[in-house]
């Protein structure tokens, strides 16, 4: 089921996402099962410091 933003939630998600400081990347994988590796390692990484 889809999530409908509306004007007021869709400035709450942009403003989150800028907060992140989002930028292209250096380097890209080659293969996508090494993105996809990585995402995982990378978000279960920022899970743990969250929990700290």
């Amino acid at each position: 089921m889809a999530t409908v933003l509306d004007s007021a939630g869709l400035d709450r998600l942009t403003a989150a996402v800028l907060a992140r400081n989002p930028h292209p990347h250096e380097r890209r994988w080659v293969s996508l099962s090494c993105a996809i590796v990585d995402a995982v390692w990378s978000t279960v990484e920022n899970m743990e410091q969250l929990a700290r």
